[in-house]
């Protein structure tokens, strides 16, 4: 996940004081984000695809199901 985020921002051009500006919130976190990702809430990930002129798919899937039967899957999306 991270490193798409660092590829899109790579072929977007856009720096992390742009992500900054465009998301509202201190370079510092900005920057935090990407150095220790393990406090990147799922919020924020959407937040950073958004400006990156992304998005987040997060789908659930069972870890199990009868072979007969097509796992259900929920699609959500983060504008």
């Amino acid at each position: 996940m991270l490193t798409r985020l660092q590829d899109l921002e790579r072929e977007r051009g856009v720096t992390k004081s742009d992500l900054s500006r465009a998301l509202g919130s201190p370079r510092t976190q900005v920057q935090g984000w990407f150095a220790a990702p393990t406090n990147l809430t799922l919020r924020s990930v959407g937040r950073l695809a958004a400006a990156l002129d992304g998005r987040l798919v997060c789908r659930f899937e069972p870890l199990s199901f009868a072979p007969s039967a097509e796992p259900e899957t929920t699609d959500i999306a983060e504008p």
